[in-house]
């Protein structure tokens, strides 16, 4: 489980994403899927940590505050897809939004209209949607974002910035309800060193790599892990 962790990390380190969507589908076959997503939301949340210094400088306030608010609102009815589904169908619901969305990064498609208040909220309520339920409510953003004008160290910062805000956000229900129990919080935390081993390392990778060939070549491996998990 921790080398999943760790390739995560790796993953979402230099991508500035993509650490749910490597890590939930093959974790909802080793815990429960619910679980795996509760792990995916707090080691997503976590990344801040390591992360934020290095992209703060760059964060576009205006931009996370209208993909944000919306996004508050819809995570709670996500959260409750959560907890209410049974879990042979939360793991199908990971591993196809998984999938369906690799294939739409992978084949480049962006939003194509100008950039607007009131579609960024609707992407941002998607989104929260999308993390309550599943723990990956980042590829409509991402889809919405890398269609801007913006420069893509901004785009990267701002999804470094999102991603974990609404993850953190996204733990509230399950806590509340009685579904993160100390023990699972304590499984957690032995989890995130190697996970920030993971970003530390694809940080340090980054400058380094050709960055649009390994975002093309992880989205094809997180759409093979996905199509795994839903056929196992």
């Amino acid at each position: 489980m921790f080398i999943i962790v760790a390739m995560a990390g790796f993953v979402r380190g230099i991508t500035g994403f993509g650490g749910a969507m490597f890590m939930a589908p093959p974790l909802s076959l080793i815990l429960s899927p619910v679980v795996a997503v509760i792990y995916a939301l707090a080691l997503e949340a976590a990344a801040a940590v390591v992360m934020f210094p290095s992209i703060r400088r760059h964060l576009e306030y205006r931009t996370l505050a209208l993909l944000g608010v919306p996004a508050v609102v819809s995570i709670p009815i996500g959260g409750l897809l959560l907890v209410n589904l049974d879990s042979e169908t939360i793991r199908v619901a990971l591993s196809l939004t998984v999938m369906l969305f690799s294939l739409l990064l992978i084949f480049g498609l962006r939003y194509s209209g100008s950039p607007r208040a009131s579609t960024a909220t609707a992407v941002g309520a998607l989104s929260g949607l999308l993390f309550g339920a599943t723990s990956m409510g980042g590829p409509p953003v991402i889809l919405y974002l890398l269609s801007g004008p913006a420069p893509h160290w901004v785009t990267r910062a701002n999804l470094v910035a999102y991603i974990s805000f609404t993850s953190g956000l996204s733990l509230l229900l399950p806590w509340y309800l009685g579904y993160i129990p100390v023990s699972l919080a304590l499984d957690v935390a032995i989890a995130i060193p190697p996970y920030f081993a993971g970003i530390f390392a694809g940080l340090r990778i980054f400058p380094l790599l050709n960055d649009k060939f390994f975002r093309r070549f992880t989205l094809i491996f997180i759409f093979l892990v996905a199509g795994f998990a839903l056929i196992v």
